[in-house]
């Protein structure tokens, strides 16, 4: 498992090697799902470019969710947290519309990039979401949480939670996709940013 998170941490050192010259956009994606069910209730993109600081970050984020669902209480993440989005307004989303919705979303964010990485936190099952909906994702992946273990050599993964207080970065509403996927996006550029300090 280290051996594969090692992977991952490589990937961001090389962005932040990169990211004077030629840098990436981060795209990242948070799928937030009835734990009951298969039945996905909201999706949130972000985007930022690797060259930006961590602390005046340029990060857009858009937040999805799915209709039919909209007033559905989690039991496991608190009544109306799809409705807590802090970084614009959510949209309402026909179930049946939202794979194609989340392709143009991730168009408009990634904005014709020729460098992209997705970044996520323990993203495993939100790869798996989009491929299973065919949302193409081209593109090398970078767990952060992975990255994170590596860096640490920790034997377990955190979560964003934790991993945003080691990093001491506010954060309100996580589990809101919006929120999440933009504060993946923001602890991927601070890791960048730390990885591009230390001495080679």
């Amino acid at each position: 498992m280290l051996v594969e998170a090692e992977g991952h941490l490589e990937l961001l050192r090389q962005i932040a090697l990169d990211r004077g010259r030629n840098p990436h956009v981060l795209l990242s994606v948070d799928v937030e799902k009835d734990p009951g069910s298969s039945e996905i209730w909201e999706v949130g993109l972000a985007s930022a470019i690797s060259s930006d600081s961590w602390m005046i970050p340029d990060i857009r984020a858009e937040h999805l969710v799915v209709e039919e669902f909209a007033n559905a209480p989690n039991p496991l993440k608190g009544y109306g947290m799809c409705h807590r989005f802090n970084f614009g307004r959510s949209k309402l989303v026909a179930k049946g519309s939202l794979a194609a919705v989340v392709s143009r979303s991730i168009a408009r964010l990634t904005d014709g990039a020729e460098r992209v990485v997705f970044v996520g936190h323990s993203i495993h099952n939100d790869i798996g979401w989009l491929k299973a909906a065919d949302v193409r994702l081209e593109m090398p992946v970078c767990d952060v949480a992975k990255a994170y273990q590596a860096q640490c050599g920790a034997l377990q993964l955190i979560s964003l939670q934790h991993m945003m207080d080691r990093m001491c970065i506010d954060c309100s509403s996580l589990h809101n996709g919006g929120n999440d996927a933009f504060h993946t996006a923001e602890l991927c550029l601070k890791m960048v940013d730390l990885l591009d300090q230390r001495p080679q």
